[in-house]
């Protein structure tokens, strides 16, 4: 409707603007348009969701390992009498407490969508209806109603203006533009005009600041640029958290290796009991019971447990830095964190418009201003006092408040106060076509004319009798850095007139964002800009922060148009800026970045930024932002500061690290013990373990000692890493070479004491030995699993007391096991050389692992002196 005259409009619309709608056209064109209201898909109910999150891999793997498990212990309970259903119930808290965490989270895009029916306030709308003004509810409106607009009013559908007195609306929510826009209704646009161009139409959800209108209504509810918005709010994001994916990988490949472990268990044992002329139906039997309880051992059952109990640590930390995190896989994805895609106004920017500074003619600056451009500020002006939610506030137009704000702050008065001493004889407000404003009034006993406007406007309309062209290359020179530049001027009462200066009005960015963007570029992060604002104003706030070096790094969003998929995806990577970006572009460059493998986060505090901060993998909001963003958004920055992120993303890669941490020890601990209990078997020999020692293994591999692997705290060069990709894994090669090498330490270990008895302990403690040397083994080993790379593990040794403790109290139950517990466990008190021997054998575990990184460092590390000193000596 933009592209067309109002007389089009109306007549296509089939409306009088005189006269408005008839009573007995109401209901067809509800019927036709619909009815203003935005309306949603059916939300999932409770059951659902948590049937849903049954279908989650590593859930799977538990659920199988439960119900094998169960049977496991059902057999033996009616074929012995005994049973033990410890690991079940464990299994079962782990599967019941991930499920949970995940069911119940699930909440957000509900509420952003429910108050996106709320965002437009429940007050009556002033309509033209059979020739008469009607005062209606919002949800009444039709499609070729008459709406009358007037200053405080919010919108509620969209429309073409069909008239306008000095009409202006601020459309920063929808656009995400800082200024209010003046409206026109004698204007006709092209088909391709930008939204935040559309000067002749007013659209749902903005707010009319100055002037006064009438529009007719073109578009109601879900058919509204708002209604679009709500739309989109309602796809659901098809691409999982990074963390999912890497456990849903994890999971599948230790199915794999504990079903092919099975499988040539199984064989083997078979094979044997046919060769012995055993096999019949109780040992088959038998051989797969054994063989499907290798299946169990090898699911980190403790996983999903030490996943809820580390991201809500974290998101409790967070908390504390004004970061409120609403779903608990956001704490890792953080740090997965390698493109943020940041709106300007209200993020980067305070979305307050401040006068930077005041240009006197001769080009100095000054605070103290002149007489004439004081009482042209108040005097000459629309804006004033007024009060809201009973404190009283500036109120108007957000560029006349910043100027008044400026001139009280050096005399302090109430410009509503100050303007009654000097009555008004006439006034031209400012419009789109005049482009100055200007205010006749008597002062001192002298009729004193103001304006203010564009300095060439002035210039043109008006004899200027002092030397401006200092000014003029000065408000060039701020309007190319984004400045809005406001010139005032007076007219004595004998016809004389002078430009008093000008004022450099500007949306300050805020205090911490450039340091916080430097921060990022050292963490290996991009920092992209999207914002409503021309490509002026963008690239001078982008190159302040070092967002953008130069204007070849911004882009216009009427650009990205034109563009396919596939050149947009292109040429993204040298884009820094991409200005009037309206909610669909933002949307659609956040899916074109997930595409293309980038774990994206997304800041904004617009209803604009709604559809692109629930797509992202991280929706960040401001917490003085729109609740409709806040409520979209995965995390609320109470604080409203940018360098909040930042630490939102240490603690995340801290999170994914001991995610590592645990999946290390924990993988080595089933390995060895799997390879244990293979070698046993395939020699012919009883199982190592008994079910009670096996439970203190289980034990020990789900508790304490293994849990504080998830509480090591951020180290300072966690930002100097490169982001971890959304395909890189939880155990890498590195990290499956670890794993591997402490398996086969631990494993060859616990094998020759048991065949080969080489610690040469007494006779009759070589089993008790064997069950107690596995154990140490895997407390010492979990010192090796606290660093990663090649950092020595004597590095900040007693950084992490808790784990201190719980290596402590594990060997101290494992000792009154041995020594005191023995008619319990099938174990016989161990003598003193016994022990030391077990001790020395069990610190051999870190001596392999020092040496395997010494040798690392030797043969693929560059400065290896500086490298050795880094891991050794620090």
């Amino acid at each position: 409707m933009y592209s067309k005259k109002c007389e089009e409009v109306l007549n296509e619309l089939q409306v009088d603007d005189l006269v408005g709608l008839s009573p007995s056209e109401i209901a067809p064109r509800r019927a036709k348009f619909g009815e203003n209201i935005i309306e949603g898909t059916k939300q999932k109910g409770l059951i659902k969701r948590v049937l849903e999150t049954f279908c989650d891999p590593m859930i799977l793997i538990l659920l199988f390992a439960l119900t094998v498990t169960a049977g496991v212990n059902v057999g033996k309970l009616f074929k012995t009498g005994d049973a033990n259903f410890t690991e079940c119930i464990g299994v079962l808290a782990a599967v019941m407490l991930s499920v949970s965490i995940t069911a119940f989270m699930e909440r957000k895009s509900e509420k952003a969508f429910e108050l996106l029916q709320n965002i437009s306030d429940k007050s009556l709308v002033k309509v033209l209806r059979g020739g008469e003004t009607r005062l209606i509810p919002k949800s009444e409106l039709v499609v070729g109603d008459v709406v009358f607009i007037s200053a405080g009013d919010r919108i509620v559908a969209d429309g073409r203006i069909i008239k306008a007195n000095s009409l202006s609306i601020d459309e920063s929510t929808l656009t995400g533009e800082s200024k209010p826009r003046y409206k026109r209704a004698d204007i006709v646009l092209s088909e391709k005009e930008h939204l935040a161009d559309r000067i002749n139409c007013a659209f749902s959800s903005t707010m009319c600041v100055t002037g006064s209108g009438e529009m007719v209504v073109t578009a109601v509810g879900n058919n509204t640029e708002i209604g679009k918005i709500a739309g989109e709010l309602q796809i659901k994001n098809k691409i999982s958290a990074p963390l999912n994916e890497k456990l849903t990988r994890l999971g599948k490949w230790i199915a794999i290796i504990g079903g092919i472990s099975a499988a040539v268990t199984f064989v083997v044992s078979a094979i044997r009991l046919y060769l012995s002329g055993n096999f019949n139906f109780d040992s088959v039997q038998e051989i797969f019971i054994e063989s499907v309880v290798l299946i169990v051992a090898a699911v980190p059952e403790g996983l999903p447990t030490i996943v809820a109990v580390s991201l809500s640590l974290n998101v409790m930390k967070l908390a504390k830095e004004n970061a409120l995190i609403k779903k608990l896989v956001v704490a890792e994805t953080a740090g997965c964190v390698s493109i943020i895609c940041s709106d300007k106004t209200g993020t980067l920017t305070t979305n307050r418009m401040t006068v930077e500074r005041f240009i006197l003619p001769v080009g100095a600056e000054t605070v103290a201003l002149p007489s004439f451009v004081y009482d042209n500020i108040l005097l000459n002006s629309t804006a004033g006092e007024a009060t809201q939610n009973g404190k009283k506030a500036l109120s108007g137009n957000p560029t006349e408040c910043a100027l008044i704000d400026f001139a009280t702050k050096t005399k302090k008065v109430n410009p509503n106060d100050y303007r009654r001493k000097f009555p008004v004889v006439s006034r031209s407000e400012f419009s789109s076509e005049n482009k100055y404003m200007s205010t006749k009034t008597r002062v001192n006993g002298d009729f004193i004319e103001f304006y203010k406007g564009s300095i060439e406007k002035l210039c043109a309309i008006l004899q200027i009798k002092n030397d401006v062209s200092v000014l003029k290359k000065k408000a060039d020179l701020y309007a190319d850095e984004g400045g809005r530049i406001i010139a005032f001027a007076h007219k004595t009462q004998d016809g004389e007139c002078l430009i008093d200066g000008i004022a450099v009005i500007v949306d300050p960015v805020r205090g911490d964002v450039k340091n916080s963007v430097s921060e990022c570029k050292r963490a290996g992060i991009r920092v992209m800009m999207l914002t409503g604002d021309g490509e002026n104003t963008a690239f001078a706030v982008a190159k302040k922060l070092g967002i953008a070096a130069g204007k070849n790094e911004v882009l216009n969003a009427a650009d990205t148009e034109k563009m396919s998929d596939e050149k947009l995806i292109s040429i993204l990577p040298e884009i820094s800026v991409i200005a009037r970006s309206t909610p669909l572009t933002k949307l659609r460059v956040v899916k074109l970045l997930k595409k293309t493998g980038e774990v994206v986060a997304v800041t904004g505090d617009g209803v604009n930024d709604a559809p692109a901060i629930k797509q992202a993998d991280i929706g960040i909001a401001m917490g003085n932002g729109s609740e409709i963003a806040k409520e979209a958004g995965d995390i609320v920055l109470l604080d409203d500061s940018f360098s909040t992120i930042i630490k939102a993303i240490s603690f995340g890669r801290n999170v994914f690290r001991n995610f590592r941490r645990f999946v290390t020890f924990q993988l080595t601990v089933n390995f060895s013990a799997v390879a244990t209990v293979l070698i046993a078997l395939f020699l012919g020999l009883k199982s190592p373990f008994n079910a009670l020692q096996l439970l203190w293994l289980n034990i020990i591999m789900d508790g304490p000692p293994a849990l504080t692997l998830g509480l090591e705290k951020p180290t300072a060069n966690l930002l100097g890493e490169k982001p971890k990709k959304r395909t890189d894994n939880l155990v890498d090669k590195k990290t499956a070479l670890k794993i591997m090498l402490s398996t086969v330490y631990i494993t060859a270990a616990t094998s020759l004491q048991m065949l080969t008895n080489f610690m040469n302990v007494p006779q009759n403690e070589i089993s008790t030995s064997v069950f107690s040397l596995f154990v140490l083994l895997q407390l010492f080993n979990s010192f090796n699993c606290r660093k990663t790379g090649s950092e020595s593990v004597f590095k900040d040794f007693f950084g992490n007391k808790p784990m201190l403790a719980a290596f402590g109290l594990a060997a101290a139950v494992q000792f009154l096991i041995t020594q005191f517990l023995g008619s319990v466990f099938g174990t016989v008190p161990l003598s003193a050389p016994t022990i030391l021997k077990m001790l020395l054998v069990s610190f051999g575990v870190i001596a392999v692992s020092e040496i395997s990184k010494l040798v690392y460092i030797a043969l693929f590390k560059k400065n290896t002196k500086r490298n050795l000193k880094l891991s050794y000596m620090s």
